[in-house]
């Protein structure tokens, strides 16, 4: 009898498909994963017939699987297999992947799937293989005393049981913690930093229900599309000034119109040139508003306050790190 699987045993790997739902090889990791949840579902629909109260029969319905994947960001990899692309330029050993750049390299339609395999490695191996993948949702995060962090949510469209762990590969570039980021806000070209930010979120959403392309003659999804992309960010900062609040409302009162559209920029980097070791996580975002914001006031506490901003368009995402390539 082999022992219980710990969290020490398990490894995930990756590799892109050329065909959806057509699991390949899967040699490649993400950076550093802290946690994986699959919830599978097979859907079952229940049988019954008037004239008794029991289930006649239980019949398989679809097949869903959904896999959270939790970790800290210190690969752009992640990046790549939702995104579908990745432009890899080196400069002195550092390598920019630069995954959306607005004018130069556009948000794709689409994105290849991808497969996953979840390896647990132990006296007996189990591997469960996951194909016909896509990233429905990334949320990157920072804040004071922490990581710089992200949480996927990956759709599935089928499952393989086997028993041969692959090997664990693990990307060893730097992390990066909350010292080493910097929000800004303002005009397009005029940003500048917000002090005294204590934590940062800014979520990709891609809408994707794999109920849209359920057909009849297969329990597995035929495809998994992409629809609207969704950018939102939440922080919050300590009260200093009424900046921010200003942009929220267009002015020192609410706007008569819509206010001026707030450009936003997220970098996080360990402050070494480019060339010379650089590790850097960016997202520039433009044309978005502040939908809302609230304020904390306590009779012993710093005052906050968290802004929530939406409707951004993506105008850079890339990362900086020393691989030349992730797939």
């Amino acid at each position: 009898m082999s022992g219980t699987y710990a969290g020490k045993n398990v490894f995930a790997l990756f590799g892109i498909e050329s065909t959806f739902n057509t699991p390949v090889s899967t040699t490649k990791d993400i950076g550093v994963i802290s946690g994986i949840s699959p919830d599978l579902n097979n859907n079952n629909i229940q049988v019954r017939s008037i004239g008794d109260r029991e289930v006649c029969a239980n019949v398989a319905g679809n097949f869903d699987a959904t896999l959270g994947i939790d970790g800290t960001l210190n690969s752009g990899a992640v990046f790549e297999l939702m995104f579908g692309q990745s432009t890899d330029t080196e400069t002195t050993g550092d390598y920019t992947h630069t995954f959306v750049d607005r004018g130069t390299l556009e948000l794709l339609n689409t994105a290849s799937s991808f497969t996953m395999s979840e390896n647990y490695d132990s006296t007996t191996d189990v591997v469960n293989t996951y194909s016909g993948c896509k990233i429905n949702s990334l949320e990157v995060s920072v804040e004071t005393g922490g990581t710089l962090n992200f949480s996927a949510e990956v759709l599935a469209s089928s499952l393989a049981v086997t028993s041969s762990a692959g090997t664990e590969v693990l990307t060893s570039t730097s992390k990066l913690a909350g010292f080493n980021a910097t929000l800004s806000t303002g005009d397009a070209g005029s940003e500048a930093t917000v002090g005294l930010t204590k934590n940062v979120s800014v979520s990709f959403g891609q809408n994707i229900d794999p109920a849209d392309v359920k057909a009849i003659g297969s329990r597995e999804n035929q495809d998994l599309v992409e629809k609207n992309m969704d950018v939102t960010v939440t922080f919050t900062k300590s009260f200093a000034n009424s900046t921010e609040e200003q942009r929220f409302l267009g002015g020192t009162s609410p706007s008569t119109g819509t206010p001026t559209a707030t450009s936003l920029i997220l970098s996080v980097n360990n402050g070494v040139a480019l060339g010379s070791g650089r590790v850097e996580f960016y997202v520039k975002l433009s044309g978005g508003q502040y939908e809302s914001t609230n304020r904390t006031v306590s009779t012993d506490g710093i005052v906050e306050e968290t802004f929530n901003y939406t409707f951004g368009n993506i105008e850079d995402v890339y990362f900086v790190d020393a691989v030349a390539s992730y797939f």
